[in-house]
């Protein structure tokens, strides 16, 4: 579907599903509750999950545009809000494409306006703004914000305002040669530039935003482009209608020329919660202000498009970044001069740019950020990827020069005085933390204390004692180097105090908490995190993790596997990815970890040693073994391994490996979810030699600590003939509380 006139609004639909037909074998459609120029909306039923969802069949006329549909619906769910509609999947049955996502109960805003404006004008405004600023902050953009895409559920004293269709409309549009003069989005709620047919960008969906409040505060349409009246009559208007201060920011808004408007729809925000007594939801960016220019393609203008797609996505997801002003692609679009004096006139303090290289499917990307006015080059680096799908490209590329530009310079250079040398302590803790190198002389906390001493008010080096102690104490060989539950406890509460901007901060904070089976405060912890830094591998893997144990396999799967898009070299990412898929009998994801060296041999030989052991696979067990008995050193870990093996092996009996077991691992100084992992691997060995009474004393053990795995209980082969008994069962029912406490957050 390209740009709808208002004749196409109300065209009839092509035919749809009718009710109670069971859509693609999975969701049972039971009400239509809704239809438009998108498609029609029923109340449904998941099959598998027992939910009640709703199912959007889309009226696309073909079903080209489904794989960049796909693309906005896997921006849409980056987007976790109240005010927002969260999206599940996309799937095409019987000649339809339809969409699946949360079912809110309600009418549209267009319905509630024309019912009269609500009393409350002043509360749903709010709502609507905070909604799509954290969809602005996870790098998406709406694209045909209007009031019939804003649902309001509740009664009138409690109404609640959500955002839905993100992107669709922009998806829908098929940008291919033949579609590229059309238009996208609702003629009468467009910005200028969404007429023109040029980029859209958080700019277009601010001059939506203030025609939508024009229009909620006073109940008269102002129309957007091509019949905007010119600015001084629509400022007129709109002084006269609203207050002072909010009509103030509804005029920056409306400015026809993108560059004008505000670059994000903070300052709305904030008027807002002045007149509804409440406090503002973000702060504006009192950071760098980057200018964005597409990167050059050196291999000619035949992949020139490359260079101006990842130009967009970068805007899209430096934009979610806390502390940091981005110009959308419209205010550098058309303007003549070099970058910097171009920069410079827009009042940006850095520009970033690069050049792309393509070598058949190989592609290197180089980025550089520039000082203005100076040209000196303030960060810059190298990535390399494949190309065989341009839109997952551009946006995973993407995702990884943020992640870089974040790490490398927004996060050491935004906060807190640091000189030379400290900085140079804190880089090299980070890379310290990448090979998990965190105790002894040179280790992250070693180097981190020294950077803290050297400057004692760098914020990063501050965070990231906290993250280096909360893994810490989650490595059992490290126990008897420190306290690390007193380190780690006290470091957190260092960071939140004197580093709460940075997301390694949350993430120590949320690891802390899950150590000691605080799962709902550890989930909220990565929300903190990911809010502030949306493109933080650490925080989309342990998040994932703990989803993955709790059930939430879709959920888990989508950010351990954003994780590796963003650091290719996160390990641990790897290793959940390819324990999720044994135990649901997929060992093929397995074999990579064959290959992994250094200092991940170990985990990988604990991974693959545990999925060979459910799988009774005694040829893999010994491979396991003989390179255990390789390792040039036995630390406890590995020695609790060796123990584990030859006693699944049948080399050993229940009661010396209970006893080694207790020798070999000091309980006391390890955390709850610590004891939790070695109490399943303990009951996994008896489990695997027919002992289910020690099996399920260990389960109890685990079960006591802070057990969340109910993926594994579930799923684990070796636990089959215990899932009946009335230990086990007590045991998974304890467990599916915590893991509910996570479903929940």
């Amino acid at each position: 579907m390209t740009g709808r006139s208002s004749e196409e609004e109300t065209a009839p639909l092509a035919p749809g599903v009718q009710v109670s037909r069971i859509l693609d074998e999975r969701y049972r459609l039971d009400e239509l509750v809704g239809e438009g120029g998108m498609g029609q909306v029923y109340r449904s039923r998941d099959l598998v999950l027992g939910e009640v969802v709703a199912v959007k069949v889309l009226r696309t006329g073909t079903l080209n545009a489904v794989e960049l549909l796909r693309r906005e619906v896997k921006l849409a769910r980056r987007v976790t809000h109240p005010n927002v509609v969260r999206v599940h999947d996309i799937g095409v049955a019987n000649d339809h494409v339809y969409l699946t996502m949360q079912m809110v109960d309600g009418m549209s805003l267009r319905q509630a306006l024309v019912a009269g404006a609500p009393a409350d004008a002043a509360r749903l405004a709010r709502q609507i703004v905070a909604g799509l600023d954290a969809a602005h902050r996870a790098g998406v953009v709406h694209s045909d914000l209007k009031p019939g895409n804003v649902l309001v559920a509740g009664e009138p004293d409690s109404r609640r305002a959500l955002i839905t269709d993100f992107g669709i409309a922009r998806a829908l549009g098929e940008r291919n040669t033949a579609e590229a003069e059309k238009v996208l989005g609702t003629p009468s709620y467009m910005a200028p530039e969404q007429w023109r047919g040029e980029p859209v960008g958080i700019a277009t969906d601010v001059y939506a935003v203030g025609l939508l409040l024009y229009e909620l505060f006073t109940g008269e349409h102002l129309p957007g482009a091509p019949d905007a009246p010119p600015l001084a009559e629509t400022a007129s208007r709109v002084r006269a209608a609203l207050p002072p201060g909010l009509a103030e920011a509804v005029v920056e808004a409306l400015e026809p020329d993108a560059a004008m408007r505000s670059g994000s729809v903070g300052r709305i925000l904030r008027e807002l919660a002045v007149m509804t007594g409440e406090g503002p939801e973000v702060e504006p960016p009192s950071g760098p202000r980057v200018a964005v220019f597409p990167f050059r393609v050196i291999d000619g203008d035949e992949h020139g498009y490359l260079g101006q797609g990842l130009a967009e996505e970068l805007i899209r997801a430096l934009a979610a970044h806390r502390g940091l002003a981005v110009l959308s692609g419209g205010a550098t679009a058309g303007r003549s001069g070099d970058a910097v004096s171009i920069a410079r006139t827009l009042g940006a303090t850095a520009i970033l740019t690069g050049t792309v290289r393509r070598a058949g499917p190989r592609v290197r990307v180089t980025a550089s950020l520039i000082q203005v006015p100076s040209g000196v080059e303030l960060w810059g680096d190298r990535f390399d990827g494949r190309i065989d799908d341009v839109f997952a490209f551009e946006e995973s590329m993407s995702l990884r020069i943020c992640e870089a530009l974040r790490v490398g310079w927004i996060c050491p250079a935004g906060v807190g005085p640091a000189s030379s040398e400290a900085i140079d302590l804190y880089f090299r803790a980070r890379r310290q933390m990448r090979y998990h190198i965190l105790g002894g002389p040179d280790g992250l906390i070693d180097l981190t204390e020294r950077c803290m001493a050297i400057a004692p008010g760098f914020a990063p080096a501050i965070a990231l004692h906290a993250l280096g102690c909360a893994k810490a104490w989650f490595v059992p060989t490290l126990a008897r180097e420190r306290d690390w539950a007193a380190a780690a406890r006290e470091s957190a509460a260092v960071a939140l105090e004197r580093a709460p901007a940075l997301a390694e901060t949350h993430i120590a904070a949320a690891m802390v908490a899950a150590q000691d089976g605080d799962y709902a405060d550890s989930v909220h912890s990565l929300g903190r995190a990911l809010d502030l830094a949306p493109t933080t591998a650490d925080a989309h893997l342990y998040l994932g993790r703990l989803q993955a144990e709790a059930g939430r396999g879709r959920d888990a799967i989508r950010h351990l596997e954003l994780a590796l898009t963003l650091d290719p070299s996160l390990l641990d990412a790897w290793f959940d990815l390819a324990r999720y898929h044994a135990l649901r009998g997929d060992r093929s994801h397995s074999a990579a970890l064959w290959l992994r060296e250094g200092y991940a041999r170990m985990w990988a030989l604990t991974l693959l040693l545990r999925i060979a052991s459910w799988y009774r696979d005694e040829p893999e067990i010994r491979r396991c073994l003989a390179e255990l008995g390789e390792l040039t050193t036995h630390t406890g870990e590995a020695t609790v391994l060796i123990r584990f093996a030859r006693y699944v092996l049948g080399e050993s009996d229940g009661e010396t490996i209970d006893r080694e077991f207790a020798e070999l691992v000091p309980l006391p100084a390890l955390s709850a979810r610590v004891r939790s992992n070695l109490h399943q691997l303990m009951a996994e060995g008896h489990a695997a030699r027919g002992d289910g009474e020690r099996a399920l004393a260990h389960l109890r053990a685990a079960g006591d600590e802070a057990l969340l795995d109910l993926d594994w209980l579930t799923l684990c082969p070796l636990l089959a003939p215990l899932r009946e008994h009335p230990t086990f069962l007590a045991v998974q029912d304890r467990v599916r509380v915590r893991a509910e406490a996570i479903w929940r957050a």
